[in-house]
């Protein structure tokens, strides 16, 4: 996600602000972690059952506290870590230097 955020972000980064820059990218993947988590939850609470009426099988959706909490943590360190090496050398083209 880290890596489809900085390119599709690219355009919009700011000169000299590489804590800015890096912030914007963990929090856009650290959003699609929390949509997901969100995702399981609603499958958990919607599906359980259904599946389990038309085909005898129990399904988990989801785990515990610990489960959520280490997928949290999990994005933000792979977006942190990404967003670190991509802005490492990476040139930010203003419109003035074009």
């Amino acid at each position: 996600m880290t890596l489809l955020f900085f390119h599709y972000l690219r355009p919009h980064f700011l000169p000299k602000a590489r804590l800015q820059n890096i912030l914007i990218l963990v929090g856009s993947v650290m959003l699609i972690g929390v949509v997901w988590e969100f995702a399981e939850y609603l499958g958990n609470q919607l599906l359980t059952e259904p599946v389990y009426a038309s085909f005898g099988v129990k399904i988990e959706f989801m785990g515990n506290m610990a489960d959520t909490v280490t997928d949290l943590l999990m994005d933000m360190f792979g977006g942190l870590t990404l967003a670190g090496l991509l802005l490492r050398n990476h040139k930010i083209k203003t419109p003035l230097s074009r």
